[in-house]
């Protein structure tokens, strides 16, 4: 899905969440929401809450719900399209997201499982969500 496509569709979502037109989806509007949805949605607004204003604008919503997946970005990284990252492509993926040496050669152990300098996306996807 095209970058806008998913902007439309967010937007689309943001205004039926944003019930008075406010602009803004506020804790009120939360709450009807976690009456059926629950408590994984308060700690979503949390963390889409970027100034802690306790609201929660387009922008900040759109930047959260346009970021790409995780398949996006591996298939992204996976500049030679071979399925799998290298130890470049990976250390690439990684600092393009602003993370230090350290911190990369750290995912880089950790993501290797079987030791064959390759990354491949179940390896990376185990990591990440400790399966």
């Amino acid at each position: 899905m095209a970058l806008a496509e998913k902007e439309e569709k967010w937007k689309n979502i943001f205004n039926q969440l944003d019930t008075d037109g406010s602009g803004f989806i506020n804790m009120r509007e939360l709450k009807q929401i976690m009456q059926t949805e629950g408590q994984e949605l308060c700690e979503t607004f949390m963390a889409l809450d970027d100034d802690s204003d306790q609201k929660i604008t387009l922008k900040e919503f759109l930047e959260e719900m346009c970021k790409p997946t995780l398949e996006e970005q591996f298939k992204k990284a996976d500049a030679d399209n071979t399925g799998f990252l290298e130890e470049d492509e990976f250390r690439n993926m990684l600092a393009a997201l602003g993370k230090d040496e350290e911190t990369i050669q750290k995912c880089l152990t950790l993501c290797d499982r079987d030791g064959d300098g390759k990354i491949n996306y179940k390896e990376l996807h185990k990591v990440l969500y400790q399966e």
